[in-house]
């Protein structure tokens, strides 16, 4: 399955910790939607890097060389004493 290269058309700052950017790229008018809880993963390259995309394997995603690594966003919260 081919998947799109998207382009940043918008990047709104909303908070200090949230933006909201838009996307755009001609096959997204071909993207199914047939139920409200469809999802996208988005896979950001290093600043001046071409994208590489993990694609399927055969025990889940098949992580090439340079692709992107997985990142969790985790929020600690510290308590002042």
């Amino acid at each position: 399955m081919d998947r799109p290269v998207a382009e940043v058309v918008r990047n709104e700052r909303i908070t200090p910790r949230m933006a909201r950017i838009t996307f755009t790229d001609p096959s997204f008018t071909d993207f199914p939607s047939v139920a409200y809880d469809h999802h996208v993963k988005l896979w950001f390259p290093p600043e001046g890097a071409a994208p590489v995309v993990p694609g399927p394997g055969p025990n889940g995603l098949d992580r090439p060389e340079g692709s992107p690594k997985r990142h969790t966003s985790i929020e600690l919260c510290r308590t002042e004493r």
